[in-house]
């Protein structure tokens, strides 16, 4: 099924080796990774097969076919001719991430076959170095040119991956990886290394038995040096509140102030601020009193921003409000406060968490000047978001904001930014590809050509109503808003539809006569739209008479084109040849 989606796809145009090294660029798995992962090894003999291979071949397959269990690709892949003709394979080389992987995805038969293939075969190592905790550091030059390089600290890592493993086998792993790398009395050995316990307890936790295999691991009697905080972190991470009571409450585990993470991520906190979960927080804050002052508290507000989380920005803020944590500040009170208000709010506006910004705005955060927060709200393709900074008051301005919803492709954006009246340089490309979409009423386009005196009812704008009455429409000519554009096109006898969707008789569209109003009511007293200037360049016009062939030939399509070439024949003195200019010649 793979092997056929994926021969399809490549019919189809898909670009297998660009995409390749995009994905390294962009730090995403490749065609053959992804394969490589799933286990579907047909699909890589098709990526690797011919003289120009479809996806080049990396170390980064084999690691990612050995975390997920398949240790027969594992084999495969390394005996493919271009692993010894790459240029990079020397040094992009690591039997670390190979054998981690491995302890993590393969059950205990195939981490076997994968270690004794690159370890297993290892010739004594001369005593040059100090003596390490599971022996001295090996490292082997095969006769392929690859360096096998494996420090004591390194294996604590292979122990960790097999703890946190998803197969059953996890313990059999842990002890089998001490017997092979340090004989016999490995098992023995590892009861007094702390330091590794300390990574094999935590990765033990990772798992979603975490309990029970932390328990298993206590009940042989080994105790890691970290009186078990990198279990609580692991619990904490996931929001395992079972899981701390029974580490704290139970074994003795402590949820220390750890000053590594004082700046850098702290997972129990960091855990429940980037899951949403303000119980979790209120948790880990009053009942263990784990610390969350000073660039902490910034660093936290920061995440719950960037995640959209306002129920968690609500919790820490409450937090830091009591007097007991102002006084408890490492700095001058409200320094980190102000900042991470500022900070929090251009992420969420980045993101597109209307929430979120509503939240801070109203927690005290401002939009200051210089951050061009509707360039990043258009980019972040929210609606809502845009909404929310024109509810706050914040004034529109000339910031290229059409083309940035353009590159993201979301029309929706595009709409918004034309209702919320935008007047960037580039508003003539919102309007010609607002022009192709039949969904967006004239209504919605009149203004960006026409400026504050172009009507919102429009000829068949949306359900617009043309002045059945004549009280809707403009007062001074007695013409609805889209009345003179659909007349003097002659597109029929009626000027628009009404709010129930029926035509009207074309002596009630309006009160004036249909054909004598266009110059007054459509094109004669139109204003300067953001778009009017650019599209008085033939070649723009151009752009957007092909742009409203797209509409088809419905009768929303025939107003919008009548409604563009009434505003043509009011600019005919205008008009210039050639594109707009990118810039300005100063004399």
């Amino acid at each position: 099924m793979a092997l056929a989606l994926c021969k399809r796809l490549e019919a189809m145009g898909c670009p297998l080796m660009d995409s390749d090294s995009q994905a390294r660029l962009d730090g995403f798995p490749t065609a053959l990774e992804e394969a490589s992962a799933a286990g579907n090894a047909d699909v890589c003999a098709w990526l690797l097969a011919g003289g120009r291979p479809r996806s080049k071949w990396s170390w980064g397959a084999l690691y990612a076919a050995a975390r997920g269990g398949h240790a027969g690709l594992v084999l495969w892949l390394q005996s493919q001719p271009q692993m010894r003709s790459s240029k990079d394979t020397v040094g992009d080389f690591s039997v670390r991430k190979l054998l981690k992987a491995a302890a993590h995805g393969c059950t205990l038969p195939d981490l076997q076959r994968i270690y004794q293939e690159w370890l297993g075969r290892r010739l004594p190592q001369p005593q040059i170095d100090e003596m390490e905790t599971f022996g001295p550091r090996y490292v082997e030059r095969r006769p392929d040119g690859l360096i096998c390089n494996l420090e004591s600290s390194a294996f604590s890592q292979l122990l960790e991956a097999a703890a946190g493993s998803p197969t059953p086998c996890w313990l059999d792993k842990i002890t089998s990886l001490m017997r092979w790398h340090c004989g016999a009395d490995g098992e023995q050995l590892l009861g007094s290394c702390g330091e590794a316990l300390s990574r094999i307890f935590g990765g033990a936790m990772t798992a979603p038995d975490g309990v029970d295999r932390v328990q298993r691991l206590w009940e042989r009697g080994w105790r890691p040096d970290d009186e078990l905080a990198a279990s609580v972190r692991a619990a904490a991470g996931r929001c395992d509140a079972a899981a701390v009571r029974y580490l704290t409450d139970e074994l003795g585990a402590n949820v220390p102030m750890d000053s590594r993470f004082y700046w850098s991520p702290y997972p129990p906190l960091t855990g429940p601020v980037q899951a949403g979960d303000p119980a979790f927080l209120q948790l880990m804050l009053r009942t263990y009193r784990v610390g969350c002052s000073g660039k902490r508290f910034y660093y936290l507000l920061q995440s719950a921003a960037e995640a959209g989380h306002a129920s968690i920005i609500d919790c820490l803020l409450a937090w830091e409000a009591e007097p007991e944590q102002r006084q408890a500040q490492d700095l001058r009170p409200g320094v980190y406060l102000k900042a991470g208000l500022q900070e929090g709010l251009r992420l969420a506006v980045r993101n597109g968490h209307a929430a979120a910004v509503r939240c801070l705005l109203g927690h005290g955060a401002r939009l200051e000047r210089g951050p061009p927060w509707w360039l990043e709200a258009a980019k972040s393709g929210s609606v809502e978001t845009l909404r929310v900074l024109a509810e706050s008051g914040y004034a529109t301005n000339g910031a290229s904001v059409y083309e940035a919803a353009l590159d993201a492709g979301d029309r929706w954006v595009l709409r918004e930014m034309a209702r919320l009246h935008f007047r960037g340089s580039d508003a003539a490309a919102g309007l010609t590809a607002l022009l192709e979409d039949p969904d967006v009423p004239l209504s919605e386009l009149r203004w960006l050509l026409e400026g504050d005196n172009g009507g919102d009812g429009g000829a068949g704008g949306g359900g617009g109503s043309a002045g059945a009455s004549g009280s809707d429409g403009g007062a001074a000519c007695g013409v609805g808003a889209g009345g003179g554009a659909a007349a003097a096109s002659g597109a029929g006898p009626a000027g628009g539809r009404g709010r129930a969707g029926k035509r009207h008789p074309k002596q009630q569209a309006g009160r004036g006569p249909a054909s004598g109003a266009a110059p007054c009511g459509a094109a004669g007293a139109a204003g300067e739209g953001p778009a009017a200037e650019a599209l008085r360049y033939e070649a723009e016009w151009q752009r957007a008479v092909e742009a409203v062939r797209c509409r088809g030939r419905g009768r929303e399509a025939r107003n919008v084109r009548a409604w563009l070439e009434v505003w043509r024949q009011s600019q005919q003195n205008r008009m210039r040849p050639g594109c707009k200019p990118d810039y300005v010649e100063i004399e």
